[in-house]
């Protein structure tokens, strides 16, 4: 392969090298531009020395950066953009090194190592963002952190701009002469880059032509040839997350870009604006980026604040959210939920909260499918904001066979409080369906209102004795003095004596944990009976529920009735295990002590 014909000499670097050109200091601008920036240079790593001292005082950090930005955003508005050339030992602007590894942590060998060969800070700059990039040059891997060029990426800085070279090697030229080449190409896109230009779309007009112009010393690669040895899956893999990281930038780039354009004015076709966005959309939902869709929602949605652009923002938020309703971008969103938990719950729920309300049916269709709890959860709390003016859709599937889908549709009304809510579920209660029944009673019980305790009090009658259990353990949830009145009637009713002995053991351990004085009174009259010949076995099955009532107990009234109980030497043996049991239970509530026993 011919070698490339260079002007430089072998191993120096063409990032400034203009042959015919003045030395860039003889300007006066650019040396007081250099003696700012050095200057700025000079607080910056102070700054970096007070963090260092003071790491935990995190509420001390945007303190520490104040100087430097200051002198930072002197040197921008007055002179413009600031860029600083990376290379392996500093940090050097007009071939002047302003941060050297001599000064303290070498901080340009950890962008250089990463292939960051540029760094450009632009008119506007805050606070924030000069100390999350301070914060991200003094990271350390060794330590855990991230690499460089991947928080760089996160960060997603408005007003920092970076150059990237990705090192390799070309047939039979040696490495000073790839890194000529691939300098003269840098070294174009970072005089493009170094522009005091507020016109940010520069870099995306950037054309082959213009390389072709500017870089007429380099030879163009023909023939080249690229051996090696077979990937193995670790080198797959690892090839697959760097174009995957590959892609985010580029997305970022992408949307930053288009919002720039509609900012300048530059897209004014809206049509073609609105495609671009739908495009977007699509792409970021295969790559599964959700926070990055709900970021361009809050951009248009501040674009609404610009008087000129208010109108097309309007219309671009409306469109782009109408597309992210639409059926088939949900069932992808199905599909996601229903292969595993995804690590961006946060973000997916927030995506489903800004759909319109007839993405409701939709979502519906999708939950059928999802067997995790967490995502059915996220996808029902989604439904119970996009559904809180209309109920239908999920009064209609209340009726459903599956009950986890019922437990569903119960929850989201609920969680919608919509004014009838109650006439729904005093319905659902009148199901032939057990699991609908019972569903609905632990919703109710969820809520503290006169028309939900009502509601419960009617379940005390119900045909399953699950539903009545239910219902007696969840009245104490309301007016204790209320739930015993009821409780004591079901136990006084005839009917009562004919229920399974589990059933009256736990309406007796309702009333018992009430712990009002009323419960305790009587169950206090059936402790004191005494037994007859005729009567004793009747009264040791009510001294039995008895116990299980004052075992609930959390009161020292009930301690000495239970030990009462125990003295009793006409009781049977099932009593007295029953009380000894209890005993345990009251005295482990009243000391804390978990491992305490009676005496």
């Amino acid at each position: 392969m011919p070698q490339p014909q260079s002007k430089e000499p072998r191993g120096q670097k063409a990032w400034d090298v203009n042959e015919g050109t003045p030395e860039p200091l003889d300007d006066p601008q650019n040396k007081r531009k250099l003696e700012l920036t050095a200057e700025f240079v000079q607080t910056l790593q102070r700054a970096i020395k007070s963090i260092g001292l003071y790491r935990h005082a995190t509420s001390k950090f945007m303190e520490f950066m104040e100087r430097p930005h200051q002198a930072l955003s002197q040197i921008v508005d007055e002179l413009g953009a600031v860029s600083f050339k990376v290379e392996t030992q500093a940090f050097t602007l007009f071939s002047q090194p302003l941060w050297s590894a001599d000064t303290g942590e070498n901080v340009p060998y950890k962008f250089y190592r990463d292939g960051v060969r540029a760094l450009i800070f632009r008119p506007g700059i805050t606070t924030e963002e000069l100390l999350k990039f301070t914060l991200i040059a003094i990271s350390d891997s060794k330590k855990g952190d991230e690499d460089i060029l991947s928080q760089l990426w996160t960060a997603s800085f408005e007003h920092i701009e970076y150059i990237l070279v990705e090192g390799f090697t070309v047939g039979e030229m040696s490495e000073e002469e790839v890194q000529i080449e691939v300098d003269k190409v840098v070294s174009y896109l970072f005089s493009r880059l170094r522009s005091n230009s507020e016109d940010y779309l520069r870099f995306a007009r950037l054309s082959a032509a213009d390389l072709d112009i500017q870089l007429d010393a380099v030879e163009q690669l023909r023939g080249a040839v690229i051996a090696g040895e077979t990937a193995g899956d670790e080198l797959l893999r690892r090839v697959a997350d760097e174009q995957r990281e590959d892609q985010d930038r580029l997305f970022a780039k992408l949307v930053t870009v288009l919002f720039q354009a509609i900012e300048q004015s530059v897209m004014v076709n809206v049509e073609e604006t609105r495609d671009s966005f739908v495009q977007l959309l699509d792409a970021l939902l295969l790559q599964e980026d959700f926070a990055s869709i709900n970021q361009i929602l809050v951009k248009l949605k501040a674009l609404e604040r610009n008087p000129r652009l208010v109108t097309l923002a309007q219309e671009l938020r409306h469109h782009f959210i109408t597309k992210m309703s639409e059926s088939q971008r949900i069932d992808h969103i199905g599909d996601i939920l229903r292969n595993g938990k995804p690590k961006n719950g946060t973000d997916i729920f927030r995506y489903l909260m800004s759909l319109e309300p007839h993405a409701v049916l939709p979502l519906l269709d999708i939950l059928e499918g999802i067997e995790l709890p967490d995502n059915r959860q996220l996808v029902c709390d989604a439904l119970a904001a996009l559904g809180r003016d209309a109920p239908d859709p999920f009064v209609a599937r209340i009726e459903s066979e599956k009950s986890q889908t019922v437990h569903d549709m119960l929850y989201i009304i609920d969680k919608c409080d919509f004014p009838d809510k109650l006439k729904v579920f005093a319905a659902a209660f009148k199901s032939n369906n057990l699991a609908v029944r019972l569903a609905t009673l632990g919703v109710i019980t969820r809520s503290k209102t006169e028309g939900a305790r009502k509601l419960v009090v009617e379940a005390l009658s119900d045909d399953a004795p699950q539903v009545r259990v239910g219902a007696a353990r969840s009245l104490a949830r309301y007016d204790r003095e209320k739930a015993v009145a009821e409780l004591l009637r079901v136990i006084k009713s005839p009917a009562f004596e004919k229920r399974d002995q589990k059933e009256q053991i736990a309406v007796y351990a309702a009333l018992g944990g009430t712990d009002s004085p009323g419960a305790i009174a009587y169950l206090q009259q059936v402790i004191d009976q005494k037994a007859t010949l005729l009567r004793k076995r009747k009264v040791n099955e009510e001294k039995l529920l008895a116990v299980h009532g004052l075992g609930q107990s959390t009161s020292l009234v009930a301690f000495k009735l239970l030990q009462q109980v125990e003295a009793d030497k006409s009781i049977d043996h099932d009593v007295l295990g029953a009380t000894r049991k209890a005993l345990f239970n009251v005295k482990k509530a009243l000391t804390g002590d978990p491992n305490a026993a009676h005496e």
